[in-house]
């Protein structure tokens, strides 16, 4: 069963740490099921460790968006499960998103963002320090990884960038070629008129980003092709979509819009040495593979490039036992 309309629009469209004390721990032998609070930049975030007590390696997983609780809940359903087997992972609720308060648009800053995620990683090194530790990023997740390490090159062990924009604005000109592509050779007429009159990209507005979200998540098969509801909220505690999702992200996009256009990182990219893995779906639409090539081939440290012939812009969702399967072997 496809996702329902309203999920999917939700997903259309980054100093000081203070000890924090555990807010729900299960103690098993095997398991670790914890959550809790860490201090970051004038709030708090809220972080979920499940997986396995064993040496294995973390993977912080920072999820797509900006502001999209959708993004945590689908991920960590899909292929949460499988990894916490192998690895012990990390999951963090973006400032204002989920369990992490709200805070003022003024503060929905990149830089609070990159901040954020050091202060975690900060926690995670002080609380497990003999685990090797991974930023594993989906979409502006991916963006934000890569960010995090531009003035830290030794903060993590590896990063994995499944469809995560190196240059907004490359990404988003590729998006409106390949959505105008198809819109052409499927002769969805609606659609080519409506990209034509938007024309490409650099947009001034969110309401033109949100027209070319629209066709490239709807263009090879759409990005919700291999969706289920069931599976998605078959996971507790999040068994049904809340009310404030989508009025959530929609803000912190507003809030991020204008400096999120100008986010590019590939200037940077050769100068850092950082192992890292690139997931992309041959059929992704909102971030074209050929997009992210230049970033790839300048990166300067040892890398991997891993293309899913059948993937959407979820490649966690459309191809699961391949993308956990490239992790793995990534960090193996």
């Amino acid at each position: 069963m496809k996702l329902s309309a309203y999920s999917c629009r939700t997903f259309l469209s980054v100093l000081f740490l203070l000890f924090v004390s555990p807010i729900a721990l299960q103690c098993q032998t095997a398991q670790i099921n914890k959550s809790a609070f860490i201090e970051s930049n004038g709030t708090k975030l809220y972080l979920e460790l499940r997986g396995t007590s064993r040496k294995a390696p973390i993977l912080l997983y920072l999820h797509g968006g900006p502001g999209n609780a959708f993004a945590l809940v689908s991920f960590r359903a899909y292929v949460g499960p499988q990894l916490e087997t192998k690895f012990l992972v990390a999951y963090l609720h973006q400032r204002g998103v989920l369990n992490s308060p709200a805070v003022p648009d003024a503060s929905q800053t990149t830089a609070n963002y990159v901040a954020d995620v050091q202060n975690v990683v900060k926690y995670l090194r002080t609380q497990y320090p003999s685990r090797r530790l991974y930023l594993l990023g989906h979409s502006w997740g991916g963006t934000l990884a890569m960010l995090s390490i531009l003035d830290k090159p030794n903060l993590v062990d590896g990063v994995i960038d499944a469809a995560g924009p190196f240059n907004t604005q490359t990404s988003l000109t590729a998006s409106y070629e390949m959505a105008l592509k198809w819109a052409r050779d499927e002769h969805r007429l609606d659609a080519v008129k409506e990209l034509e009159a938007l024309g490409p990209p650099p947009y001034h507005n969110i309401d033109q980003q949100i027209t070319l979200s629209k066709w490239a998540a709807s263009a090879y098969g759409g990005i919700d092709q291999h969706l289920s509801e069931a599976r998605i909220f078959s996971r507790a505690p999040y068994t049904k979509p809340e009310a404030n999702w989508q009025d959530v992200q929609i803000s912190i996009s507003k809030a991020m819009y204008a400096e999120l256009g100008q986010v590019n990182v590939e200037p940077h990219l050769s100068r850092l040495r950082t192992p890292l893995l690139v997931i992309v779906g041959n059929l992704d639409a909102v971030v074209p593979p050929f997009s992210l090539r230049s970033g790839y081939a300048a990166y300067g440290g040892r890398k991997r490039w891993i293309d899913l012939k059948q993937s959407h812009h979820l490649p966690f969702v459309d191809e699961p036992a391949q993308f956990i399967e490239a992790i793995r072997s990534f960090i193996r």
